[in-house]
């Protein structure tokens, strides 16, 4: 998991084909702005990075 480009988590994934697999990151009491976050998933055959998702925190 990155935030702003900078790792902020990560974990494993067990192969349960043809089920969805499933991370979370929590994330709470974050300072108003904005924030990106992004997720990387690698294996043998190599990474691929997921869509970046913007959220903003105005209170």
């Amino acid at each position: 998991f990155y935030e702003n480009g900078v790792a902020v988590g990560q974990g494993t994934l067990a192969d349960k084909t043809p089920n969805a697999q499933v991370a979370t990151l929590p994330v709470t009491g974050k300072a108003v702005g904005t924030y990106t976050y992004r997720v990387d998933f690698t294996n043998a055959a190599g990474t691929t990075s997921g869509t970046t998702m913007t959220v903003k925190v105005t209170k």
